[in-house]
């Protein structure tokens, strides 16, 4: 992460991205060893999906320039 090229927004919304994953990954791997219970990756796809979008939508109440920039690199992002 220290050495990601790109500008401030591209490496915030990456660490994003890192930290929804491992918490998804982690929370799936933790029903299946704990509690027998299984998602498809489609459905921790969209969860993660899902997270991503609504952490970048809350800064809007702070800063609506940087949620926009977030929003914006994300959707190009995303498919």
């Amino acid at each position: 992460m220290q050495t990601l090229q790109g500008n401030k927004t591209a490496k915030k919304l990456t660490l994003l991205c890192w930290q929804s994953t491992i918490y998804w990954v982690w929370q799936e791997r933790n029903k299946r060893l704990h509690n027998n219970q299984y998602r498809s990756q489609d459905a921790v796809i969209k969860l993660i999906t899902r997270q991503i979008t609504d952490r970048i939508s809350g800064y809007r109440f702070d800063s609506p320039i940087i949620s926009s920039r977030y929003m914006q690199l994300w959707l190009s992002t995303a498919s």
